[in-house]
């Protein structure tokens, strides 16, 4: 049933998309395309959340820099809030709950469903981010348990992608390369950089040693590999090389954080603590973008997501 009901909504998606771009303001009630939106986790894994706050989701303007309320987990429902993803077609938000093993997917309304449990396999799914969509629509969730489970763009049960023999020691973020190789920080206490291809083979792509634990990777169109480390560095990866690397820019993460790229490829978006940061690329410049309302952002920053653009419809032939 839960199948089913995703795989409707991903083929009304794609007819919204393209009215959106076609005929503008069409897109009331739908997700903004380049808005970013960020996850909450609550404090104190769900306890005493009057005090150390809410599991919560926040949309935030990357052009205004508003930032406003997108949901709040109910109390009974709180799980602590780690990985987000928009499904491919953006009419869906995905969003990890550790203590609950629940990925929960939201429509643009706020309205929630709880998509994948642990009768899925989702087993403490855990990681800045650790869920993301392949290039043919697979889902990829990284679990506490060890593993990295990949469910089928088409419905069906799913297949352990890499687990603890291929180096999966905890939870972790994951990003994919324009090459399809899957990039994994498995953390915590854990201090490589793994690059796993479609088929399943995972190699060690970096090692940092045993004093800095990395925090979160994200990618862009043209094969460069970001990573996040704790010590405060983002460093590049150029085309895949590992013997690329250089440091972009000494930006402090905190103890957590997460980052993705800008639809424009030209950014990095990091989430700290209720702000949105802008990395520039190309120099390593560093801005501030948006943020949620002063004084309502009580727990750490842990996810982050950007609706995706929909790419400009194919020019119809005049008829003569």
């Amino acid at each position: 049933m839960k199948r089913s009901y995703r795989r409707t909504q991903r083929r009304i998606g794609c007819g919204i998309l393209l009215a959106c771009w076609l005929v503008p303001g069409v897109c009331a009630g739908q997700f903004v395309p380049g808005h970013v939106f960020v996850a909450e986790s609550s404090g104190k894994l769900c306890m005493q959340q009057e005090i150390y706050g809410h599991d919560r989701i926040w949309e935030i303007d990357p052009e205004t820099g508003e930032g406003t309320l997108f949901v709040e987990i109910p109390d009974e429902m709180c799980g602590f809030l780690t990985g987000l993803a928009f499904t491919p077609d953006g009419t869906r938000l995905r969003a990890s709950s550790w203590t609950q093993s629940w990925i929960l997917e939201f429509d643009s309304e706020g309205k929630m469903t709880i998509a994948l449990d642990f009768t899925d396999g989702i087993a403490g799914p855990w990681g800045f981010n650790n869920l993301a969509y392949d290039a043919d629509g697979n889902f990829y969730v990284v679990n506490q348990s060890r593993n990295i489970l990949r469910f089928p763009a088409d419905g069906g049960p799913p297949i352990v992608f890499a687990d603890a023999a291929d180096g999966v020691t905890n939870g972790g973020a994951i990003a994919f390369a324009a090459d399809g190789d899957l990039y994994l920080t498995s953390h915590p206490g854990f201090f490589k950089l793994l690059r796993i291809t479609p088929d399943g083979n995972a190699s060690v792509f970096d090692n940092f040693g045993s004093f800095t634990a990395l925090h979160t990777v994200t990618a862009d169109e043209s094969g460069h590999v970001y990573v996040t480390l704790s010590s405060g560095e983002i460093f590049r990866y150029v085309a895949g090389n590992p013997d690329s690397k250089e440091l972009l820019v000494l930006e402090p993460c905190s103890i957590r954080c997460s980052m993705t790229m800008s639809p424009d490829q030209s950014t990095i978006y990091m989430h700290r603590f209720g702000k949105l940061l802008g990395i520039d690329v190309a120099d390593g410049t560093v801005a501030t973008l948006g943020a949620v309302p002063p004084g309502t952002f009580l727990g750490a920053g842990a996810g982050i997501a950007v609706v995706p653009i929909p790419p400009p419809p194919i020019p119809v032939p005049t008829v003569r």
